[in-house]
């Protein structure tokens, strides 16, 4: 379980600090891995944060995630076929492509689509749910990567605090989304500083 008021998080954005607060802002999860969950690096948008070859799509191409937090956006293209993006789309693969290019955490951030399915404020009223994994013979609960050292899911008033003076605003990848283009990745001026204790 998540101790709710011990969340944290700082963003730079454009050498400005600004605390966001939880879960007004953000929301979180309780680590099965952590009693403390601690990261801080610097940001890379990476798009839906998919790896689907099958489908010629690779939202890491060309970018260096090693040792950042990733950002990505929630869901996956409407053009995937619906099992197999379901598949792709899930948390446990979007974690697994991001620890395997070496990321650290994971920031997730809402879209209209998303909004439209399960607004911001239905999903606060799921904060106090706690978190179950079988665990292996190894000691190592199953279906989580340990080099994801801490994971959030940002509203859109956050998401636009992240990409203020981004190389594209919130709102034009929103509009790409619209048109069922997939955004491509790159490096945010912003880092982030984020703990919390389950």
């Amino acid at each position: 379980t998540l101790l709710q008021a011990s969340p944290d998080l700082t963003l730079t954005v454009n050498g400005e600090t600004i605390n966001l607060v939880y879960p007004k802002d953000y929301l979180t999860g309780p680590s099965t891995l952590f009693t403390d969950s601690q990261v801080s690096g610097d940001m890379v948008f990476v798009g839906y944060g998919i790896v689907a070859e099958t489908l010629q799509h690779n939202d890491y191409k060309g970018l260096d995630v090693d040792g950042k937090v990733v950002v990505m956006l929630s869901g996956k293209p409407q053009s995937f076929p619906s099992e197999e993006g379901a598949h792709f789309a899930s948390g446990k693969e979007k974690s697994r492509y991001a620890a395997e290019r070496g990321a650290i955490g994971i920031v997730t951030v809402t879209t209209p689509r998303r909004e439209k399915v399960r607004p911001y404020e239905k999903s606060m009223a799921y904060i106090h749910t706690p978190s179950l994994r079988w665990i292996g013979k190894d000691g190592i609960p199953g279906g989580v990567y340990p080099q994801i050292l801490n994971t959030a899911y940002f509203s859109k008033p956050a998401a636009q605090i992240l990409f203020k003076d981004a190389k594209m605003s919130l709102d034009s990848v929103y509009e790409l989304l619209e048109k069922d283009a997939s955004p491509e990745g790159f490096a945010l001026n912003a880092s982030i500083d984020f703990t919390k204790k389950s």
